[in-house]
């Protein structure tokens, strides 16, 4: 007599195979959502400190006492920014300025990266900056100057490619405002 409740060795193995095959879907399937989750908190992260750096350095610079002048790329320091050229902006190494009775220097280039007073304004162990610009303008020596910060940042990681970031541009253009006063 044969005993219908014993499985036979291709049904086991059929069901194995089902088995595994689901759990490799659901494994796959959580696997992408937190790869998605990662790729989207990095990109926050480095629009968060962008941003941050930005605001930081624009309201300073923005009521700062004085405008001292800025350091050109071949280390001179100019104390006016009217362009002497119809070539646009020009760019500089440095900004000098007095905020609340204190002498500050806003350095942006790819060397240094973005810094206030020799300190990073991010996090460049975690972050990269590149193509770090500070430029200056005025139309006349009476006017204030504007001045424009722009720089690149992205996530500094490893290679997978759940955590490397879009690079994101960062730009922003500052009337300094009650000089000397």
């Amino acid at each position: 007599m044969k005993n219908s409740r014993r499985f036979t060795l291709i049904e086991l193995l059929v069901a194995i195979s089902i088995v595994i095959t689901s759990a490799t879907v659901v494994v796959a399937i959580i696997t992408a959502s937190f790869r998605g989750s990662s790729k989207t908190l990095i990109d926050e992260e480095v629009r968060q400190s962008g941003n941050t750096a930005l605001e930081q350095v624009g309201k300073m610079v923005q009521y700062a006492d004085s405008f001292n002048g800025v350091v050109d790329t071949s280390g001179e320091t100019v104390t006016s920014c009217i362009a002497t050229s119809d070539d646009g902006d020009v760019t500089y190494n440095s900004l000098l300025f007095t905020a609340d009775g204190v002498s500050r220097t806003l350095s942006c280039n790819d060397d240094e990266g973005l810094t206030l007073d020799n300190q990073p304004l991010v996090d460049e162990g975690r972050l990269v900056l590149e193509n770090c610009e500070l430029t200056c303008s005025q139309s006349t020596t009476t006017d204030s100057p504007t001045i424009g910060i722009s720089f690149d940042l992205s996530r500094s990681l490893s290679n997978l490619p759940e955590q490397s970031a879009n690079i994101d541009s960062f730009s922003k253009k500052i009337k300094m405002r009650n000089l000397n006063q």
